[in-house]
């Protein structure tokens, strides 16, 4: 107990200070000083030294409140930057060192995971509990088992070496060792194969369609603003408008076409338009705009 009140006393900076950059770095990629845990002599130095000062300052001020450190981070100008470079500016700008710009940042596992069940309608919020068990399934597919409410936070799901959630290993989920500085990123194929195949991406693209078709109807304009809306935040252009609803067009035709072999138990045109706006979501969500930090 004594330790912990001297860890936590304001006139002790190094707690905040390594807090305030294990924060940073999730939000940029890399921290103010890049050897999250080393702030010794043997360490990198922070970039901005006044700038880390101030903010575990303002974090010890606040009563500790990572929330509210969140949102100061969030709310800042170096965060609302664009990541699109200058080509005219200090070539120092490129590794976005001196916050010229926000660096491109891809969403961690657990992330990308409740970020598809989310825009689905399918995530359970329930909090804490004991962790949620995953299956195998037959095509060797390690998922979490669903809840009354769907699926809860991958932060809920039980680890286990032996069989790790596909979806979290594929995009980097740190292995179960004693702890994890710094989440590696890479970009590999298995990555993309896993949003292309996985059940649970599958699944999850024919949920939003569905949610887009109760709100918006047989209305093709608004299936595929509300499409966009939900996986990438913003309204289509012009452009990608009128190309997603060609798309649309096409896929009902093929489908329609697909289910002639077929007796379904609802209407074949209704079916042939979901399947075919699931296509298009399951398309959006393996999209790099989707993925990334932009």
């Amino acid at each position: 107990l004594a330790l912990a009140h001297w860890l936590i006393q304001p006139r002790h900076s190094l707690t905040s200070r390594v807090m305030v950059n294990r924060i940073w770095q999730h939000h940029f990629g890399h921290g103010l000083v890049a050897t999250p845990g080393n702030f010794g002599a043997q360490s990198s130095g922070p970039s901005h030294p006044a700038l880390l000062d101030w903010m575990a300052t303002e974090f010890v001020r606040k009563g500790w409140s990572i929330k509210a450190l969140q949102r100061l981070i969030m709310t800042s100008s170096a965060y609302r930057q664009s990541s699109r470079l200058d080509p005219e500016g200090p070539a120092s700008a490129k590794n976005h060192l001196w916050l010229s710009g926000f660096p491109l940042r891809r969403l961690d596992a657990d992330e990308v995971r409740d970020t598809i069940l989310k825009v689905s309608g399918r995530l359970d919020t329930t909090p804490f509990g004991p962790p949620d068990p995953v299956e195998v399934r037959p095509n060797g597919e390690v998922v979490g088992e669903a809840s009354e409410k769907g699926f809860r936070r991958s932060i809920y799901l039980t680890q286990r070496r032996s069989s790790p959630v596909s979806l979290l290993e594929a995009f980097d989920a740190p292995q179960l060792t004693p702890n994890c500085l710094k989440r590696p990123s890479s970009t590999v194929s298995s990555q993309a194969l896993q949003l292309m195949n996985s059940d649970l991406v599958r699944e999850s693209s024919r949920y939003l369609a569905g949610r887009v078709i109760d709100a918006a109807d047989d209305d093709a304009r608004q299936q595929v603003e509300r499409v966009f809306l939900a996986t990438l935040s913003r309204p289509p252009s012009a452009k990608e408008r009128e190309m997603a609803m060609a798309t649309l067009d096409q896929l009902t035709s093929h489908w329609l076409q697909h289910l002639e072999k077929e007796v379904p138990a609802e209407p074949r045109r209704s079916r042939a338009r979901w399947l075919a706006l699931s296509t298009v979501c399951h398309t959006l969500l393996n999209s790099a705009e989707f993925l990334y930090v932009d």
